[in-house]
């Protein structure tokens, strides 16, 4: 894969470079919630294994390189997460979970 930073999908457009096999993740927030956090995990057979940015996910199941991408808009704010895979073979799912307030912020 390519370097990839921030800046490549920062306007909230996947890049049309990525290797194969590698995907983005992507979560629409609404207007009028507020994203506070974000966990990267890689499931396998069940369990759920926490994947830490920028490093190898447990088992060589591949890694998410950067942090979340917020882009924000009227409409709410869209995550988008480069998945970059590994050399396991293993049948694994990647997972994004978004945490998020309503409301205004205080």
């Amino acid at each position: 894969m390519p370097d990839l930073d921030a800046n490549g999908i920062s306007g909230g457009d996947v890049p049309a470079d990525l290797s194969p096999g590698c995907h983005v993740l992507r979560i629409a927030l609404p207007a009028g919630v507020h994203y506070t956090a974000y966990r990267y995990e890689v499931q396998v057979g069940g369990e759920g294994l926490d994947c830490p940015t920028g490093k190898d996910c447990p088992r060589s199941m591949g890694r998410f390189p950067i942090d979340p991408v917020l882009v924000r808009g009227p409409q709410g704010t869209v995550v988008l997460a480069p998945f970059e895979p590994g050399p396991s073979q293993a049948e694994r799912r990647v997972t994004l979970t978004v945490y998020f307030t309503e409301g205004k912020r205080r």
